[in-house]
């Protein structure tokens, strides 16, 4: 019978999508909001202990003066909230009892608790659902992973609308992170929520509106006439006076931040999480008056660390910045653009392999040395048969740089994206997504390897473990803010930094501050909000005609993936960064180079390279055999690249 309502749930799903086939991703939430009205008043026991809870969590959230009864407060968010939240997602999805269960449940601060619960669907339900509709066709355009990110974050919005206008609360949840994970008999959604009362709600939007105008005439290119000009500055000056007063009302939410993300570092085991937010801190408090050394002095100081101690501490924030500052760099070429994806590519391509030493790529890659071997093995392969006497071993740690450096001549090449899915056999921007995922699963290994060598090799009181690992990087993280960005006045923080009347204006200190605080709502780096948001908020985008065709055409798809970027870096089948260098890069460009040099030899005319090559993955890319439009165009970016 649950069985039969959850199918149920899923065909209506399909006649809504089927009936809005343009918009469905954008009116998710108001199916769900529909579901939810329905279902709050059939479910009147669920809707009363939801209100006896959040009143009680009202009458006792402890308060700064020291008010409020903290143990009550914790047990009704740890045995209430959560109980009812469970119920809740049962109703929602029409599924039996015990199909979702909470794993667990941590106070962040008295305005915030984590839930991490897990969603099992049964290998049966699976079937069924298959013999009722096609999943895939269900999902798309996106995978199955997003499409499922979607229905929560539907699910979850529905939830908050319901619970402000019937509950008149303040209290809200905010979809964190979905996990996709498969067991033995049966598919889990692991996904991670915070239920919390953050006392600003508009932060996105009042970030959206202030940046609107760069984000319009600089990233989108666009002309803006004078009149809405004005009305975009004054909502940035509308943002400049709340930024000053939130910083005098809210410093707390600042540290409430640091917490939030240790807390989501230790219930995921991943230390990734943090990666954003670090590099957008510890590059600013480089060019304070105090260097991230002199801060680090100060922290052992306070806490008694050994000189060993610290310098143990000097190697985990130097060695988890640098792959932070590289993450940041990449993901802020990219700003969410499609235009831009292949120019990233080719900045991380160029970054790594522009040169092939095997001490370079060790130092660079993770295991680098496992990308020096492949090279090896590949360097000594020659092709035997009817071409041997043609054929000559491919010096790949030449023509891979050769290859990358010419990128710089053809970035902005009509063809360029047509030539990187021609050679990879992937576009631009699964490419990158990859490299993102393995970058990240990779560094979190690095880190581990680094405790492991570190906790075998010192002999501390300390614990050296993950655990303490994060809540080191946290304390020193809140240490440092309160040295430098956190100060009674602005004007005494504004002199905390080296450019006091530019850069680090009090205006910009106090925005700063604003921005820590968003990386909650929008955990991915901060080059990628506008456009993020850009997403979000087209709709509501009235300034400019076509804006919203304009933003969906420029932005990239696989900017949404961000959110789900930590579920992928997650999976045991991500490849490690090594790997992806070699499966993904190394081997089709070897192959590339040996079609071309073992079927012509090394004397042969440009022309008869570049229709060797063109044929060549033609006949990997049946859909470019098939067009000759693109083949013209592909043969003309191969003639620059093979001269």
């Amino acid at each position: 019978m649950a069985l039969d309502v959850f199918l149920g749930l899923v065909r209506r799903l399909v006649t809504f999508k089927r009936e809005h086939p343009h918009t469905w991703m954008e009116k998710l939430e108001d199916f769900f909001l529909v579901e939810a009205e329905r279902k709050w008043a059939r479910y009147p026991r669920c809707v009363k202990r939801l209100k006896e809870h959040l009143a009680v969590i009202s009458r006792h959230v402890p308060q700064e003066s020291g008010n409020g009864d903290e143990r009550t407060f914790n047990i009704t968010i740890k045995t209430g909230i959560t109980k009812d939240l469970l119920t809740w997602l049962n109703i929602i999805f029409n599924l039996p009892p015990g199909a979702i269960y909470i794993d667990s449940t941590r106070i962040v601060y008295e305005r915030e608790a984590m839930i991490k619960a897990h969603l099992i669907l049964s290998i049966e339900l699976i079937q069924d659902l298959e013999r009722i509709i096609d999943i895939t066709e269900l999902a798309e355009p996106l995978d199955e992973r997003e499409f499922i990110r979607l229905v929560f974050k539907g699910i979850i919005d529905a939830l908050n609308k319901v619970m402000r206008t019937e509950l008149k609360t303040t209290w809200r949840f905010l979809q964190i992170l979905n996990l996709f994970t498969f067991t033995f008999n049966n598919a889990a959604v692991e996904f991670i929520i915070s239920f919390n009362d953050y006392r600003v709600k508009d932060l996105q939007e009042r970030y959206f509106d202030c940046n609107l105008l760069s984000f319009v005439e600089d990233t989108l290119n666009l002309t803006v006439s004078d009149r809405n000009r004005q009305k975009l500055l004054a909502k940035n000056a509308a943002m400049s006076a709340f930024a000053r007063d939130y910083y005098y009302k809210y410093q707390d939410e600042v540290i409430a931040t640091i917490k939030h993300f240790r807390k989501l570092c230790l219930m995921t085991g991943k230390i990734y999480h943090l990666f954003d937010l670090i590099a957008f801190l510890i590059t600013r408090y480089d060019i304070s008056i105090y260097s991230v050394q002199d801060i680090l002095k100060m922290y052992a100081k306070k806490n008694e660390l050994s000189e060993k101690e610290t310098l143990m501490a000097s190697y985990i924030i130097d060695a988890i910045t640098e792959l932070a500052i590289i993450h940041a760099t990449f993901q802020s070429n990219y700003t969410g653009l499609q235009e831009k994806v292949g120019q990233v590519l080719m900045i991380i391509l160029q970054y790594y392999l522009v040169d092939l030493d095997d001490h370079v790529l060790s130092e660079k890659i993770f295991m680098g040395h496992k990308v020096s071997e492949y090279l090896t093995i590949l360097s000594r392969d020659t092709t035997q048969g009817n071409h041997a006497k043609k054929s000559s071993n491919i010096h790949v740690k030449d023509r891979i740089p050769e290859f990358l450096v010419k990128q710089f001549m053809i970035f902005n090449d009509p063809g360029h994206l047509l030539l990187i899915k021609a050679i990879f056999g992937r576009t631009a921007g699964n490419l990158v997504f990859r490299f993102f995922t393995s970058f990240l699963k990779t560094s979190h290994e690095q880190l581990m390897h680094s405790i492991t060598k570190l906790k075998e090799s010192s002999n501390l009181q300390r614990e050296v473990s993950f655990r303490a690992t994060i809540n080191f990087l946290c304390d020193f993280l809140i240490f440092a803010l309160d040295k430098t960005f956190l100060q009674p006045t602005l004007r005494e923080a504004s002199r905390k930094f080296d450019d006091p009347k530019s850069r680090f204006s009090e205006i910009n200190v106090a925005t700063r501050v604003v921005e820590i605080v968003l990386f909650r709502e929008l955990p991915l780096q901060d080059g990628l909000w506008m456009s993020t948001l850009a997403l979000k908020f087209k709709n509501n985008l009235t300034i400019i005609p076509n804006i919203k065709k304009i933003i969906q055409e420029k932005v990239s798809s696989y900017l949404l993936n961000n959110f789900v970027l930590y579920d992928k870096s997650s999976r045991e089948t991500t490849q490690l960064l090594h790997e992806w260098f070699n499966d993904d890069i190394i081997k089709p460009l070897y192959f590339f180079f040996r079609q071309i040099d073992h079927s012509l030899g090394p004397n042969s005319s440009l022309e008869d390279r570049v229709q060797e090559a063109s044929s060549y993955l033609c006949n990997k890319n049946k859909e470019l055999s098939r067009n000759p439009e693109k083949r013209e165009l592909l043969e003309l970016i191969l003639a620059k690249i093979l001269a």
